[in-house]
């Protein structure tokens, strides 16, 4: 018996009137499988002066980062290319959703968007990470934890305190 299955990543909408819809789906390709495969099962990597160097140097030559990089920052591109077909608008600002694997750096995803032409948009702010675990994205997909006055920092902090607390178990 074979084994196969495959992995997908999914744009979603959660628009201000609460409604919700899933807008794009994009195949993973064998490289971004054996990507998530390594990367599920690797440490966080250490700092390092002369790959900090070599990833900026990629970058000023318009190339991606690392290899890592450019293959998330292949698939990033196609769901990005099949979002906006799907919603006839341009994207430039997303929240990205990731596995929560140590050896999956912010570093590497921070790339990966700007080799992609996309940022993030929880990144410019003090207060926010720059990108959320996928448990708490699909928490948020079902309307758990969105603060109703998004736009005011202070207000949603307020909100947060009253809302009701879940315990919450998911698999990746």
């Amino acid at each position: 018996m074979v084994l196969t299955y495959s992995i997908s990543s999914v744009s979603a909408v959660h628009r201000v009137d609460n409604s919700k819809e899933n807008v794009a789906k994009v195949s993973a390709s064998q490289a971004y499988i054996e990507l998530m495969r390594r990367l599920s099962n690797a440490r966080k990597p250490e700092p390092s002066k002369i790959q900090d160097y070599i990833r900026w140097i990629n970058k000023k030559l318009g190339r991606a980062a690392t290899s890592d990089v450019a293959i998330l920052a292949n698939l990033i591109s196609d769901l990005k290319e099949a979002t906006e077909l799907s919603l006839a608008v341009p994207i430039d600002k997303v929240v990205f959703a990731t596995p929560c694997f140590p050896a999956l750096t912010k570093q590497d995803i921070s790339d990966a968007a700007e080799h992609a032409g996309i940022t993030s948009w929880l990144s410019p702010s003090f207060a926010y990470p720059n990108r959320i675990g996928e448990s708490n994205a699909v928490f948020a997909a079902y309307g758990n934890g969105i603060c109703q006055d998004y736009k005011d920092l202070y207000e949603c902090w307020d909100e947060e305190e009253e809302m009701e607390r879940h315990r919450v178990f998911t698999i990746t």
